[in-house]
């Protein structure tokens, strides 16, 4: 999004809290940008839109960003289907073949809860799929949470956070 589509989203916005205009909103407009500057500005004006409709106070960033993500389909299975894909994969592909998952996620999933697609097939009968399917409820849910979460954030706020974890991780000497 360009400075000037950034200026036309606050120029909405203080048109809906005509007291912010007394203030001076230069910085307001600069932090917006810097925050919300990756966003497609149809998508940033569909998010606005639709913080204003509920807004009782001046809109933030992060209000505009949960919009935003709210908006845009996600691709990400819910988790009863999620386990569902499972439970046909391991019909269809068997232990042997190695899967192809709808989504990513899912194989996060088996892995974290299983160890790997083989261990899953050789785990998963029928007489652990309920409570199998409770673990998988809860587990999709956290890191599909985290994802959610992770899709909110800025991408310098990721970057930034990314060049903390290869400084943390690097060996000290």
């Amino acid at each position: 999004m360009t400075k000037s589509e950034t200026a036309k989203l606050l120029s909405v916005a203080l048109s809906c809290f005509p007291s912010m205009l007394e203030k001076d909103m230069k910085p307001v407009a600069a932090g917006w940008h810097t925050m919300l500057g990756d966003l497609d500005f149809a998508v940033a004006q569909a998010a606005l839109a639709t913080v204003l409709s509920k807004a009782k106070f001046f809109p933030t960033v992060a209000e505009i960003r949960e919009a935003a993500a709210a908006l845009q389909p996600s691709g990400v299975p819910d988790a009863e289907n999620a386990f569902a894909e499972v439970l046909k994969q391991m019909r269809l592909t068997g232990y042997l073949r190695t899967p192809e998952w709808s989504h990513p996620i899912i194989d996060q999933v088996v892995n974290a809860m299983w160890g790997s697609w083989q261990n899953a097939c050789r785990e998963c009968t029928e007489d652990t799929k309920v409570a199998d399917r409770a673990h998988w409820l809860k587990m999709y849910g956290t890191l599909t949470k985290r994802e959610r979460e992770s899709a909110l954030l800025p991408p310098m706020v990721k970057e930034m956070a990314s060049e903390l974890v290869k400084r943390m991780s690097l060996p000290s000497k």
